[in-house]
């Protein structure tokens, strides 16, 4: 079960841009500004999977499947902030970033 939370609607605008862009990016929306072109002349794209994930789930219900995936979404998300890697999608137990996109 779980709790329900109240959000005005520009506090999660935010929360969602920010999911899929970077800080600057998702305020200068929100704000309703025009976002300046960024260009860089090196980026890395990460890509992370969970080794062995077909047998790590085989045991596991579908309600215990989902809270592994978002205990283990939310410790990439952690880990992927502390290196500066901007998260772009998260797709079952698949992550994709970027980095060196901000400074």
């Amino acid at each position: 079960r779980q709790a329900r939370v109240e959000m005005n609607p520009q506090a999660l605008s935010l929360e969602i841009l920010m999911n899929h862009f970077p800080k600057h990016v998702a305020e200068a929306f929100v704000k309703g500004e025009n976002v300046s072109e960024d260009r860089k002349d090196c980026a890395t794209v990460v890509f992370a999977e969970i080794a062995n994930w077909k047998k790590t789930r085989e045991p596991l219900d579908e309600e215990q499947t989902n809270n592994l995936l978002e205990r283990m979404r939310k410790k990439v998300a952690t880990i992927a902030h502390v290196h500066g890697i901007h998260l772009l999608e998260t797709i079952g137990e698949k992550y994709v970033g970027v980095t060196n996109l901000v400074e």
